[in-house]
């Protein structure tokens, strides 16, 4: 058995292969050498030997195709032959190359070519009189054939232009109209595709496929935002350094809090509850950027789930950045069915730490891809917009949800009928739009 599997030969084994054969060594005695089988030498032989044609220039063309003998085309390859009087003219003509022209050529090759060690040995062969075409073996030349038979096995692509265009029909529209990443496409189709998300995306890169970069959300960046200095103080028990020091399973199943401003000018916000277990994410809208309408929110969220208690059990433990609309936190803490209960607690990133609360950070994201910032009128929104908009975000697969959807899990997760009291419904991939066209009456084109 050969002592190597797997590998490709390399130059200083065709060496080897070109010594034997001068030596005029066997193929077993060769592929010993190189720990290979004796079929890996003789198809290197075959496959990567020189040809030359013959140099002899005292047979006629017609004589080094293999079906000379039996030949019958008379005046029949040309339109017009000038051969009339000869009853063989195509075989006698020396006005035309029969060879270049004739559809049933084959070129003539020596017998001993099909066998071991398939080059020109015989005497004959050194002689210029031989007029077959002559075959040697040169490393040197066998390594560069090879490797650029190789190069050219894995250039293109690998698909049919059939499947290509199969592929393309239903991708193409979901990242241009939708809006969609091509990660979400192949997670919420697997196996239909031919190739691989990480394929696609080389073919994008290569211009095989021709999807413009500025059709994927995350290509094209913006530039670092400036920081500012400042920003309220914290309150002591409610800093991050309080929440980290929680059960990690209550930390775990604490929701990030934070609000998006539209345009300059917009007196709406809107308030963004995120829960971190399940990636899920909703929105409500803020009359303005106080903190009464935040309280606003909390109250109206705690009357439809009916008690504290049930307010607590989604929102017990809420992380937030050091907004104005968010530092009277008493009110946001204490419930309006029972004066005397706290319904949730409230903690407070660091002071310019976006990142602890990163999750949030990142979802909005998606947010903006459908509400751009700077060009979308918040006051325009109505609560309808923001269910739709939180439908479309939460029916995105995520590749850290294994290919689900946060909707997914937050109907095992939250409390039935809370998704209908929120307005929030699960879409088809193919529905799911994460463009300005969803929200068009609230965006400036």
């Amino acid at each position: 058995m050969p002592d190597r599997t797997g590998s490709h030969l390399d130059y200083d084994d065709r060496c080897v292969i070109e010594e034997g054969l001068e030596a005029g060594d066997s193929a077993s005695r060769i592929a010993r050498r190189l720990g290979v089988s004796p079929s890996t030498v003789t198809r290197e032989v075959k496959a990567n030997r020189k040809a030359r044609p013959s140099k002899s220039k005292a047979v006629r063309p017609a004589r080094k195709c293999a079906r000379y003998p039996e030949c019958r085309h008379a005046r029949d390859i040309c339109a017009e032959c000038a051969q009339t009087e000869r009853r063989h003219a195509c075989r006698l003509c020396n006005l035309v190359v029969c060879a270049d022209v004739c559809e049933d050529f084959a070129p003539r090759v020596c017998e001993l070519l099909e066998r071991w060690p398939y080059l020109c040995r015989c005497d004959k062969a050194k002689r210029t009189g031989c007029d077959l075409p002559k075959y040697r073996y040169d490393a040197r030349y066998a390594h560069e054939l090879a490797q650029r038979r190789l190069t050219e096995s894995r250039a293109g692509i690998s698909v049919s232009q059939e499947e290509l265009d199969g592929m393309l029909a239903v991708v193409v529209p979901l990242i241009r109209d939708n809006g969609l990443s091509p990660e979400a496409i192949w997670l919420a189709n697997p196996g239909r595709f031919p190739v691989g998300v990480r394929t696609f995306y080389g073919w994008m890169e290569s211009g095989v496929v021709e999807i413009p970069a500025i059709y994927l959300p995350r290509k094209v960046r913006c530039r670092p935002r400036k920081r500012k200095a400042g920003g309220p103080a914290g309150v002591d028990g409610h800093e991050y350094g309080d929440f980290l020091k929680l059960d990690p399973e209550i930390r775990s199943r604490a929701v990030e809090m934070d609000s998006v401003e539209g345009r300059e000018g917009n007196a709406a916000r809107i308030l963004s509850l995120h829960f971190v277990s399940m990636s899920f994410q909703f929105y409500l809208l803020l009359a303005d950027a106080t903190s009464a309408s935040v309280v606003e929110n909390f109250d109206m969220l705690e009357r439809a789930l009916g008690s504290p208690e049930a307010f607590g059990e989604l929102f017990g433990v809420i992380l937030t950045d050091r907004g104005e609309e968010f530092k009277p936190f008493a009110a946001l803490e204490r419930s309006c069915l029972d004066p005397s209960k706290k319904r949730c607690a409230v903690y407070f990133c660091d002071s310019l730490s976006p990142g602890q609360k990163g999750r949030c950070e990142r979802n909005h994201e998606e947010l903006r891809r459908i509400l751009p910032k700077r060009r979308s009128d918040f006051d325009a929104l109505s609560k309808r917009d923001l269910a739709v908009a939180a439908s479309h975000v939460n029916s995105y697969p995520r590749a850290s949800l294994f290919g689900k959807s946060p909707i997914d899990l937050a109907g095992l997760l939250l409390p039935d009928g809370f998704l209908d009291l929120i307005g929030v419904e699960k879409l088809p991939i193919e529905e799911v739009i994460l463009r300005p066209s969803l929200l068009a009456h609230a965006v400036e084109q």
